[in-house]
């Protein structure tokens, strides 16, 4: 077996990724059925269609939103700006203004809270593992979980009538 994919080095992805759907699962419940209103929460708009409603369309989307822009935000955001800041700044105001910029970059597909949390949360990963392919794998996870919910949306499998 892979190096890489030996449990122990996969169980830091996994903690990210319960955690970051743990505290937005827990927004949407309040959002959906308090009607709380959360600062920085939207229902986005689905992206998808913007590539096109066709088949191929879908497929060129999801390449796009699973595996380049993952790679290319955790490279930018991680592997660069993250890593100078450390050499800089404290852990803690390293990962705050690197989130707040990666939050700022997904503004055009994402609501500005949610990805200032998982912002936080890949710094997080990336700081205790030393690893920028943990964060990869993690932000593709979470981008293949958003795109097929998405896609299911957008087909009317999941109803949006709450």
């Amino acid at each position: 077996m892979s190096k890489y994919f030996q449990a122990a080095k996969f169980l830091p992805v996994i903690k990210g990724l319960f955690l970051y759907y743990a505290i937005t699962g827990f927004a949407c419940v309040l959002i959906v059925y308090s009607g709380m209103k959360i600062p920085g929460y939207k229902i986005p708009a689905a992206i998808l269609p913007a590539f096109g409603t066709t088949w191929p369309a879908y497929i060129l989307a999801g390449a796009i939103l699973i595996l380049v822009i993952p790679i290319a935000e955790e490279l930018l955001f991680r592997q660069l700006f993250l890593k100078k800041l450390l050499e800089k700044l404290s852990e803690k105001n390293s990962s705050i203004i690197v989130a707040f910029f990666f939050a700022l970059a997904n503004l055009f597909y994402s609501s500005f809270t949610p990805a200032l949390i998982f912002g936080l949360i890949l710094n997080w990963l990336f700081i205790s593992t030393k690893s920028v392919k943990q964060c990869i794998t993690l932000h593709v996870i979470k981008n293949i979980i958003v795109c097929t919910l998405q896609l299911l949306l957008v087909k009317g499998v999941i109803p949006l009538d709450f």
